[in-house]
C-alpha cells in the first residue's frame, strides 16, 4: 500500500514537473519570438503587449521570463486574459491561446476579431493553425511549434530565417 501511494506521488510530481517544465519553455519560445520578429512601424509604440487567454500557468512563466524586457523601444507587458470579451480592451502584438480555447469554433471567433490587426496568434494545441500564426507541438520529450508563414506575413509581421529555422512550416 505504502509502495503504491509512492509510485502515485512520484508520477504526480514527476507530471507536474514536466507540465511546468514545458510552460517554461513555450515561455522561452515567446520571448525568441519577439526577437526574432518584425513588426510594422505602426505597431512599435508604447508597450509590447503579450496576452495570455486561459492558461494561468503559461502567464505566469511569460511574465517571468519578459520582466524588465523590451522589444526595440518597447517594454514588454505580460497580460492574464480571462474572459473572451476582454480580448477587445487592448492592443496586443502576440496573443497565446491555451489548449482549452484551441477548438476550431474558439479559433474563429477569436481570429476574426484580431483579423486587422498586427497581433501575432500563437496556439498552444498542436497542429491547430486555423488562423494562428504558431501552433506548440510536443515532440515526445521535446517542445517545438510549427507555423503558418502567410498567417504571420498577413498581419505584415516579417519573420526572419532565424525563426524559420527554429520550427516547422505548414499550410
Amino acid at each position: 500500500m505504502i509502495k503504491r501511494k509512492l509510485v502515485l506521488v512520484a508520477g504526480i510530481l514527476l507530471a507536474t514537473s514536466f507540465n511546468l517544465s514545458a510552460q517554461n519553455y513555450k515561455a522561452k519560445f515567446i520571448n525568441a519570438f519577439t526577437r526574432y520578429m518584425d513588426w510594422p512601424d505602426r505597431a512599435k509604440q508604447g508597450f509590447f503587449n503579450i496576452g495570455v487567454y486561459g492558461s494561468f500557468d503559461l502567464y505566469k512563466e511569460i511574465s517571468e521570463e519578459t520582466m524588465g524586457r523590451t522589444v526595440g523601444s518597447q517594454n514588454v507587458v505580460a497580460i492574464n486574459i480571462l474572459k473572451e470579451n476582454q480580448l477587445d480592451l487592448t492592443k496586443l502584438h502576440i496573443l497565446v491561446i491555451g489548449k482549452k480555447y484551441c477548438t476550431p469554433e474558439h479559433l474563429k471567433r477569436i481570429t476574426s476579431k484580431f483579423s486587422n490587426s498586427y497581433t501575432l496568434i500563437v496556439t498552444e494545441d498542436s497542429g491547430v493553425l486555423n488562423g494562428a500564426g504558431i501552433s506548440f507541438e510536443n515532440r515526445g520529450t521535446t517542445l517545438g511549434f510549427k507555423y503558418n508563414l502567410a498567417n504571420i506575413n498577413n498581419k505584415g509581421i516579417a519573420a526572419s530565417g532565424q525563426f524559420k529555422s527554429m520550427g516547422q512550416e505548414v499550410n
